[in-house]
């Protein structure tokens, strides 16, 4: 694949819960001009304790680092027991697509 992708963080609210990753593409160089335009898709899926994927499109924008990709989901309910999130596909400039699968599985018990 060569697109290495990093989970930065992810932030559950009432409302919603909010995805961050940090992806950095082989050959990545940081732009000149740090300026977010429409040229590809990322898209991205999740899961609540097992039940049905949900998959949408992240937003994005180049970093100094790579290229910052946010996904704004539904709420979480607060008794969830697991959180499942993956990156199903990355494609920078149209064509150019790389099929993930980068996967993360967090464990939302107390310990």
């Amino acid at each position: 694949q060569g697109v290495r992708i990093t989970l930065k963080s992810i932030e559950f609210a009432r409302e919603q819960a909010t995805v961050i990753a940090l992806a950095v593409p082989p050959g990545f160089t940081p732009p000149q001009t740090l300026v977010s335009f429409p040229r590809g898709t990322m898209v991205g899926k999740y899961r609540v304790d097992g039940g049905p994927w949900w998959e949408m499109s992240a937003a994005y924008r180049d970093t100094q680092e790579g290229v910052r990709l946010e996904w704004t989901l539904g709420p979480v309910p607060a008794d969830a027991q697991t959180f499942e999130f993956a990156v199903t596909k990355f494609a920078i400039n149209p064509g150019q697509d790389v099929a993930g699968l980068w996967e993360w599985v967090v464990d939302l018990q107390e310990p």
